[in-house]
C-alpha cells in the first residue's frame, strides 16, 4: 500500500447536513479576541478560555467528564475545542479571531500517526474506536501510538473513527501508511457558541 502525504485535518461534512459558517472576525470582535503571544496557523485547533482565543493547549482530560487532569506536552490537547482557525494568528493581543466552529456531527479527514512507521497504517478494525488527537510538526493526527482509551480514563482529546478513506482516484486505500480516516471529535465538550456554552458530543 501507499505512503500518504501528511496533511492538516480537513472538514468534510456534518452528519446532520448542517451548513458550516465562519465565526469571529469583525462581527464577533468583542467576544473572540486573540490572546497574547499566539502563533497558530490557519487550520490549527483553537480554544476559548478566560475571554480570549488560544491555540488548543496540550494536556489530558477525563473521557467522561471532560475535566482536564494533567498537562503533558505533545501527547494531546485540553478538554474543549472551539474550532479551526481560518487565518494565521496575528501575534497582536486583542485582534479579532476568525474561525470555523467545530460542532456536534462535524466530520474531518485526518491522517493516522504512529512513531513506528510500520504501525502507522489504516485498517477496518479501527472503525468505531476512539483515538487521541496528537499534534506533530504543525499537523493534527489520529494518534494510533497511544491507542484507544478506556472509558473514564484520563486521555487526550479523542476522535471516533467513522470510516477509512478509500478513493482510488487519489490513491487512498485501506492499509496505507499515514492513511486518511474520517472522524468526529468525542466525547469532549465542544465550544460552539462561545462564552459559557458547551455542548457534549457523546459518540456512542
Amino acid at each position: 500500500m501507499a505512503q500518504q502525504t501528511q496533511q492538516q485535518l480537513r472538514f468534510v461534512r456534518n452528519k446532520y447536513s448542517i451548513p458550516r459558517y465562519p465565526m469571529g472576525g469583525a462581527v464577533d470582535a468583542v467576544q473572540f479576541k486573540e490572546a497574547a503571544s499566539q502563533s497558530w496557523l490557519a487550520g490549527d485547533l483553537l480554544q476559548y478560555t478566560a475571554g480570549t482565543v488560544v491555540i488548543l493547549p496540550t494536556g489530558t482530560f477525563n473521557s467522561i467528564t471532560g475535566i482536564p487532569t494533567s498537562s503533558t506536552p505533545n501527547t494531546g490537547v485540553g478538554a474543549q475545542v472551539l474550532g479551526q482557525a481560518e487565518k494565521d494568528a496575528s501575534g497582536i493581543t486583542g485582534t479579532a479571531v476568525e474561525f470555523l466552529p467545530i460542532r456536534e456531527g462535524d466530520r474531518f479527514e485526518m491522517n493516522v500517526y504512529h512513531g513506528t512507521i510500520g504501525s502507522a497504517v489504516t485498517a477496518n478494525t479501527m472503525i468505531g474506536k476512539r483515538f487521541p488527537v496528537r499534534k506533530i510538526s504543525g499537523l493534527w493526527y489520529v494518534d494510533l501510538e497511544s491507542g484507544p482509551p478506556e472509558l473514564g480514563a484520563a486521555v487526550a482529546l479523542c476522535v471516533k473513527v467513522i470510516r477509512v478513506v478509500v478513493d482510488p482516484g487519489q490513491g487512498y486505500a485501506i492499509g496505507d501508511t499515514y492513511g486518511r480516516v474520517e472522524a468526529e471529535f468525542c466525547p469532549v465538550t465542544t465550544q460552539i457558541t462561545g462564552i459559557g456554552t458547551a455542548y457534549w458530543l457523546q459518540c456512542g
